[in-house]
This record gives C-alpha cells, structure tokens and sequence, in this order.
C-alpha cells in the first residue's frame, strides 16, 4: 500500500509546506485538490520538482462549485468569495490543466463525469456524485447511483475507481449527509463489503473516512479511528482481496489545523496500526 496525505486536510498551508509535513510524517505521497486559481500550470511543475526530490507520489483531485457540493461549511463559502472554487457547469478540460489531463499524474473526478474521463486513463472516477440544485433550493445527485451502477455492471465504466467508503455509502442510500447512513459498526460493515466486492477490480485508490451518523451531518470525516465507520474490518477485508493501491484518509481541515505538524504523524501511525504494517 501507498498512503498519501489530503493536502485539503491542511488549508490553507502552501503545496511546499505540505508536501515537506508529509515527508515528515512518513506518507508516501500527497493528493491535491485543484482549486481555481491556485494552480497554474508553472505551480504544479514546481510541485512535481518538490515532490520528485523528496521522493513522494502525488495525486490530484477536481474540485467543485459551492452548488454542486453535498454541503455549505464556512470553509467553501470562503473559498468563494477568494474565487477558489469554480463557476457552475465548467468543464475538465477548462478546469483541469492540459498538463494534467493528457499526463499520467492520477486525477480524481467526480462520476458523473465518466464520458469525460474515459478519453483520460489517468482519470479516475471517484464513487460518490456531485449535486444539481434546484430553485425550490433542494439538491439531488447529478448521477444516482443505481445509474452508475448499471453502467458499471454492463462494462460502460472502463475508467479506474476511488472508492471512497463514506461517500459511495452516502451515495447508495440516495440521500445527501451521514446521518442518513446505518449507525453501527456491525451495520456499516455489512453495507460496505458487497459494494467493494463489486468495484474491487477497477479500483485503484480508497479514500479511507471515519464518520458517526448518529452525531447528525456534521459528524463527517472525523480522525480516523474516531468515529464508527468499521476501518479496521473493512482494512482487513481489502488486504484479504489482495488489492494494492493508494489509501488517502480524508481528515476534516478544522480537525487536522489544530495542531498540523504532530495531526499528522499521529494519523500516519493510526494508518500503519489499521492496516497492520
């Protein structure tokens, strides 16, 4: 396995800063979200300079617009109004640089954006959608996920997969929010596992997140091994499929800014003791 560090968990620190703590803390490497304007294409020469040197994988990750995100933090509203986050219905090829998109660096996309990735093998197709909205100010999946599903079963899906265990159950139950998902371990578990057993040949990343639904919809992306989501068992089953790939734990900012030097060492061995290293 190859974790990497969420470089969204430690907004608003420089790429440099970042890829330096992940080094120290023992990652392997260090997933990027691409918000607007903060990576111009001389930056992520830079950042692939840095990372090479210090011998670290780096991945990145397409962002969102405040409308289309299953959620409204203080964080994402001020991420717009510094006109981080992009314009409603932009497109990969406006918002991803040329020098990614037709590269080999893995970029992870959202689902709905499969035609669009499938003429990019280094697109890889997150499992959770992104939201439409509507005037009445409710919000659906752009993409259920029984449509996904039927697509993938019928060999329509040829992209790579992350699969990420908070947001694909968020994404089967239809509903947006953690406090809609089984609040048990035993009960996450048994929803967890037939969805792995079917994507595991495609995936090639997991986005490892710890929740407790019945803390209600703030209760998300939690420090691992802090909430209930069944990590250790589900780790166990990964390993028993034989699967190898990247694991990026997925930490709230306003958890892991607390303290970001020692929050991640702490995390890295939380990872090493999960995944039994």
């Amino acid at each position: 396995m190859k974790f990497l560090l969420c470089g969204a968990s430690l907004l608003p620190l420089p790429y440099w800063l970042i890829l330096r703590i992940a080094k120290n803390a023992g990652f392997d490497g260090v997933e990027f979200f691409l918000f607007t304007g903060r990576w111009p294409a001389e930056k992520i020469v830079r950042c692939l300079e840095l990372a090479d040197k210090l011998d670290l994988v780096l991945h990145f990750h397409q962002t969102w617009n405040q409308v289309e995100t299953t959620e409204k933090s203080l964080v994402q509203k001020a991420m717009t109004l510094l006109g981080w986050l992009p314009r409603r219905g932009y497109t990969l090829a406006e918002h991803i640089p040329t020098s990614l998109s037709a590269g080999e660096i893995p970029v992870v996309v959202y689902a709905e954006r499969f035609a669009e990735a499938t003429r990019h093998p280094n697109l890889w197709l997150q499992t959770i959608s992104l939201c439409r909205q509507f005037a009445s100010g409710e919000k659906e999946y752009a993409l259920s996920f029984n449509g996904f599903k039927k697509w993938f079963v019928r060999g329509g899906i040829a992209s790579p997969l992350v699969f990420d265990n908070q947001h694909i159950l968020e994404w089967q139950c239809g509903k947006i929010g953690v406090q809609n998902l089984s609040a048990t371990r035993e009960a996450l578990l048994q929803d967890l596992l037939p969805l792995w057993s079917l994507f595991r040949p495609q995936v090639r990343e997991l986005h490892f997140n710890d929740c407790d639904p019945a803390k209600g919809v703030g209760a998300r992306n939690l420090f691992t091994g802090n909430g209930v989501m069944p990590l250790q068992e589900f780790a166990d089953e990964v390993r028993k499929s034989e699967w190898h790939g990247a694991v990026t734990p997925e930490v709230s900012t306003f958890i892991m800014m607390r303290d970001p030097w020692r929050n991640p060492l702490k995390l890295r061995r939380k990872m090493a003791e999960i995944w039994r290293e």
